[in-house]
C-alpha cells in the first residue's frame, strides 16, 4: 500500500511535469499541491493477494499510467491547464514573474524615441500575446528556459549557460546584435531573463515596425 503511494505520487509529479506547470512557491517546475490527497483501497478478504505496486510490477505500471491520466484530465477540467494553454512564451515566462508590463517597459526604453507615434501600448500588447502562442517562439523560449533550470540546478556552469543561451537568443529572434548578457556577474537566469525580454520585446517591435533595427 505505501508503494502504491509512492507511484501515485511520482506519477502526478511526473504529469505535472509534462505539463510544465510553474510553481506558484518558487521559479520551479510543480509537483503537486496543498489540497493533492491519494487513499488507497484494500479488500483484506480477497482471495487474490497482489504483493507488489512498484515499477517493476503490472500493478505499479497501471497506477502510474491511471494517475498520469488523470491529473492531466483533472487539472484541464478544473484549472483549464493542459498542452494547448501551455503553448505561450508569457505562459513559460510566468513562472519566473516575467509578465506582459515588463515587456512593454523594454520596449519603451529601447524604442520609443525611435517610432514615435507609431508604438502604443495595446497595439504592442495585442501583438505581444499574437506572437507568444508561435510555435517556433514557444520552443526557442522553453530551450532557453531549461537552460536556466540547468544553471540553476548546477547541472551547467553559469558562464557557459549565459554564453548558450545568449547564442540561441540571438539566433532563435534572428537578431543582428547581441543582447549583451554573455559576460558579467549577472547571475545567469537574470542575465538570460534580462536578454530575453529584450528579445521578444525587439520580435514584437520588428513585427509592428520592420524598417526598424534592434
Amino acid at each position: 500500500m505505501t508503494r502504491a503511494v509512492m507511484m501515485a505520487s511520482e506519477a502526478k509529479a511526473a504529469a505535472l511535469q509534462q505539463l510544465m506547470a510553474r510553481s506558484i512557491y518558487s521559479t520551479g517546475i510543480a509537483t503537486g499541491s496543498g489540497t493533492d490527497m491519494i487513499v488507497i483501497v484494500t479488500d483484506p478478504s480477497s482471495s487474490r493477494h497482489l504483493s507488489n505496486a512498484g515499477k517493476h510490477s503490472k500493478l505499479g505500471e497501471l497506477i502510474g499510467r491511471t494517475v498520469i491520466a488523470a491529473t492531466h484530465a483533472a487539472l484541464e477540467m478544473e484549472t483549464g491547464l493542459s498542452p494547448a494553454s501551455q503553448r505561450d512564451v508569457l505562459v513559460r515566462l510566468s513562472r519566473f514573474g516575467v509578465t506582459e508590463e515588463d515587456i512593454w517597459n523594454v520596449a519603451m526604453l529601447r524604442y520609443k524615441e525611435r517610432i514615435p507615434g507609431i508604438l502604443s501600448k495595446e497595439k504592442f500588447v495585442r501583438c505581444l500575446r499574437r506572437k507568444a502562442q508561435d510555435p517556433y517562439l514557444v520552443a526557442v523560449v522553453s530551450a532557453i528556459i531549461h537552460i536556466t533550470d540547468e544553471a540553476e540546478w548546477t547541472l551547467l556552469p553559469e558562464n557557459d549557460a549565459k554564453l548558450a543561451a545568449c547564442r540561441l537568443i540571438r539566433e532563435g529572434f534572428n537578431l543582428e546584435t547581441t543582447m549583451g548578457g554573455e559576460n558579467g556577474s549577472e547571475p545567469a537566469r537574470e542575465s538570460i531573463l534580462r536578454c530575453l525580454n529584450r528579445a521578444i520585446s525587439a520580435c514584437v517591435i520588428r513585427e509592428i515596425c520592420p524598417d526598424i533595427s534592434e
